[in-house]
């Protein structure tokens, strides 16, 4: 027995002399590495941002490295001229720039003796972003990532080679196939960032983004984000072959006027499927990046202006009594909808159907509707299924303003001329298509509509018809206008 302890302290204390000699050189390495003017340099040494950053935590043992306060912003002549952090003073956050409270990375620290870095876990928490959409998509951020022109105060020897390397990744992603009706936005490239080798999972907590739109001063807030990507696999040498990830989101989303005060939508939106987060022929994010999103039940729409329009384009059939522009204020999403979609070049698109019940009315989206997030153009092809309360109250007026018209025994025969168009079931349907601004959208009905007076001008085609044409006739001979106007 007491060989056998030998044997084991033999064995041992080298092993763990080994370990303790190791330790303190990786520490030694890391102090080096993650002090915080180090790593402000380092950021602001290769890319165009200025940086601020509170404090490192170092947890060699275990791995874990955490930063507190984190701060990425456009930047200045304290970054250009690589000012001590000490000697700056505190950073305005504005509406361009990245906040992270705490930003902890679980990781094999032993790694970085061959420069390099395997990440079990990555996680944010309390991230705040704000940015612009300018009018062409892109968003004010995309300028934070490039080349700095001067570093330490003086010009950046790496420039041009950073700028071409920079512009030659540009090129690339303009080498993929795109819709030519879209602008092309130059957008990040795996060859730009720094990737470690290995990340298993990203998971980001309690965060904010804040955007706006600089076309119409439109404000977009996602907040509560909790997401996480799983099963991460990306090797920037290897698309082809690791370039995939898992991703669970939930937010809310809320969209306010210019005045920060009217408000168009509160919404609960819920995010998962596998993704290839990188296009593997050019490096860039991927261009066709799809996912499912769920619309959550009892998001509300206190503005939807294709709903309105759409009411509006049913008013030939108001002089036969047919109106639903009398719809509800404020609409809830009665059940979740889901659908996926497709994010390419600033534009959101439906790559299937999407059904939304609000209050009761069906709101049907075909596959291909889209959305460019910085001109806010749209298309949308589908239909409307107005409630059974609207639909019911809509067509039981105009069968009495028709019986008024033309007596019960026609009403209901010029009721299914004028509405079998606009009808299934019972109640009232519009297939149309929406294009132009979203916020003041052209909505036409995919159906031809006949009003009342197109029946009169036509010539009868049964006998019952040839009566309607006389009776209206006579009443308009007999007394004051009618409802018809005539």
């Amino acid at each position: 027995m007491k060989r056998f302890r030998r044997l084991l302290i033999w064995v041992g204390l080298p092993l763990v002399t080994i370990l303790i000699i190791a330790v303190v050189l990786v520490g030694a390495m890391v102090r080096s590495l993650l002090d915080p003017a180090a790593i402000a340099a380092r950021i602001e040494a290769e890319k165009n941002c200025r940086v601020a950053l509170g404090g490192v935590d170092a947890k060699l043992l275990g791995g874990k490295i955490i930063l507190h306060d984190l701060v990425l912003m456009p930047r200045d002549e304290h970054a250009d001229a690589g000012t001590p952090l000490a000697e700056r003073p505190e950073p305005v956050f504005n509406q361009t720039g990245i906040r992270v409270k705490r930003l902890a990375l679980d990781a094999k620290l032993t790694d970085l003796l061959a420069r390099r870095l395997t990440v079990r876990e990555l996680a944010l928490d309390e991230l705040q972003v704000s940015y612009l959409i300018e009018r062409d998509g892109s968003p004010s951020l995309d300028p934070l990532f490039d080349p700095p022109e001067t570093v330490g105060g003086k010009p950046n020897e790496r420039y041009e080679e950073e700028k071409k390397r920079r512009d030659l990744a540009k090129a690339r992603r303009k080498m993929s196939p795109n819709d030519e009706s879209r602008p092309e936005i130059d957008t990040f490239n795996v060859e730009e960032l720094p990737i470690p080798a290995t990340v298993e999972r990203l998971r980001i907590s309690d965060a904010t983004v804040n955007i706006k739109r600089r076309k119409d001063k439109m404000r977009f807030q996602l907040s509560g984000i909790d997401l996480e990507l799983d099963d991460l696999d990306i090797d920037p040498a290897d698309l082809a072959n690791h370039n995939r990830a898992h991703l669970e989101m939930e937010c809310r989303l809320d969209i306010k006027d210019r005045d920060r005060t009217t408000t168009y939508a509160d919404l609960a939106l819920h995010a998962r499927g596998d993704i290839k987060p990188f296009d593997p022929s050019t490096g860039s994010l991927n261009p066709d990046l799809i996912t499912e999103v769920t619309l959550r039940e009892g998001s509300k729409v206190f503005s939807l202006p294709l709903i309105e329009k759409l009411a509006s384009t049913l008013d030939k059939l108001k002089k036969a009594g047919l109106d639903v522009s009398d719809l509800e204020d404020i609409l809830i999403v009665n059940n979740d909808a889901s659908t996926r979609l497709g994010w390419r070049d600033g534009v959101v698109r439906a790559v299937d159907p999407l059904a939304v019940t609000l209050n009761g009315h069906e709101l049907v989206m075909d596959p291909g509707a889209w959305l460019h997030t910085g001109s806010n153009e749209h298309e949308i092809n589908g239909d409307l299924t107005f409630s059974d309360k609207t639909s019911s109250s809509a067509l039981g007026k105009a069968n009495e303003v028709l019986v008024g018209l033309v007596g019960e025994e026609l009403a209901v025969s010029v009721g299914e001329l004028l509405f079998s168009p606009v009808t299934k079931g019972s109640r009232v349907y519009v297939p149309f298509v929406s294009s132009g601004d979203f916020s003041r959208p052209k909505v036409r009905p995919r159906v031809e509509l006949v009003d009342l007076s197109d029946v009169l001008k036509s010539k009868a085609k049964d006998d019952a018809l040839d009566l309607l044409q006389g009776l209206i006739q006579d009443r308009q001979g007999a007394g004051p206008p009618d409802a018809t106007g005539r």
